[in-house]
């Protein structure tokens, strides 16, 4: 029995295969010929493309007749022979898409880009930093302020963007979209964003820093716990804990039991105690300099304990008391507390002093951004600071 070798028929198939996929593939895409789509080094328009094929299913002896369809097919898909019609160009080569993100998907990724920054109010602060106030849906539906160069900023940009197309856009995209709204904040006013307390127009506005962006808002009339929408900007820092719901009721004699030295008097408080009331009340006010409490006595005092206290009742923290390491960089460590709280001091330097002392006024420092280049960030602050040493 003769034997017949099936390679020649495997590779008649093949070529089928392939050449129907090229016409399938140039119906769809008209831009696309029949070479590109077999492979794009196979397109050219000096005839290399059949050259190439009939050269393959020839070692594979393949017969006549298929390469005389594979030769037809090619031919007529084929871009004509610039040298053929004189004065013609050349035209320019045809290839396939080089991205892999279909059109159509490219449409809905460029429109989320767009529709991910609807109800998101952008601005300046009053550093100059570009700054933006979006909605949150969860827990509660409420809006927050974050600045374009905080990671919570992108998370929260990207949670909406996958809501709307259900991807997460391109570094490409997320950079472009940034850039181009940053420049236009340079078109807004600035606005100032405070740190826990705010004093605006005789009204008093406490943070309670909860999930729901919640704030205090105190007048002569009395307070109000008010949402997210109302009153000033306020800014959070990882390090800043929530104050419990106020409670209506209660006096002065309650927080001095809780934050004085226990000595009352027949009146009911007393001149410590007093003092130390005075000092909260300051520095919640917001409204001018407050005097550097300092808290000095033997060991065993509980110096750093009413310290704590004041911290806690005002300007909660994960870290309530700075430590040594924490005043390698004052201006940074001043900026993200509200009120400053320095535990067992035994020196100052002069830079130090001075770093508190504008604290205190409200005076503000500048410093470099990178130790790499001349950019500078300014940093404004007003800060209540307390400290606590045997000795200073």
């Amino acid at each position: 029995m003769k034997r017949t070798s099936i390679t020649p028929l495997i590779a008649c198939v093949y070529c089928g295969l392939v050449v129907m996929a090229a016409l399938a593939t140039t119906a769809l895409h008209p831009s696309c010929n029949a070479a590109t789509a077999i492979h794009p080094n196979l397109a050219s328009n000096d005839g290399s493309a059949v050259v190439k094929i009939t050269n393959i299913l020839a070692r594979l002896d393949v017969g006549c007749e298929s390469l005389e369809t594979a030769e037809r097919t090619m031919k007529a898909n084929a871009e004509p022979d610039p040298l053929e019609e004189p004065g013609k160009q050349p035209a320019e080569p045809r290839h396939l898409a080089t991205t892999d993100t279909p059109v159509f998907i490219q449409g809905a990724q460029a429109n989320g880009v767009d529709r991910v920054w609807d109800d998101v109010d952008i601005f300046q602060d009053q550093d100059g930093d570009a700054c933006a106030v979006t909605p949150v849906e969860k827990p509660k539906p409420h809006r927050e302020f974050v600045r374009f160069r905080d990671k919570r900023f992108k998370r929260i940009m990207f949670r909406r963007y996958r809501e709307i197309t259900g991807t997460i856009p391109t570094a490409g995209q997320w950079k472009e979209a940034v850039l181009d709204k940053e420049l236009d904040t340079d078109q807004t006013g600035p606005r100032t964003v405070f740190n826990r307390f705010a004093r605006v127009d005789g009204v008093v506005w406490i943070d309670l820093c909860d999930n729901c962006h919640r704030r205090i808002r105190v007048d002569k009339h009395g307070w109000q716990v008010v949402d997210s929408n109302v009153g000033p900007l306020f800014e959070r820092h990882k390090h800043q804990l929530s104050l419990p719901q106020p409670q209506p009721g209660g006096t002065m004699n309650d927080v001095s039991s809780y934050v004085g030295d226990g000595h009352s008097l027949d009146d009911g408080i007393s001149d410590s105690d007093l003092l130390t009331d005075s000092w909260m009340v300051s520095a919640v006010l917001h409204s001018g300099p407050t005097p550097i409490c300092v808290y000095s006595g033997p060991m065993g005092s509980a110096k750093s304990t009413g310290a704590d206290r004041i911290r806690s009742l005002l300007d909660p923290s994960k870290v309530p008391l700075q430590g040594e390491t924490t005043r390698r960089d004052l201006p940074l460590t001043m900026y993200h507390n509200a009120i400053v709280a320095f535990d067992n001091l035994t020196k100052l330097s002069k830079n130090e002093s001075n770093s508190m002392c504008r604290a205190v006024t409200g005076t503000g420092q500048d410093r470099r951004k990178l130790y790499s280049d001349t950019d500078e960030i300014v940093l404004q602050y007003r800060r209540p600071i307390i400290m606590t040493a045997i000795g200073l």
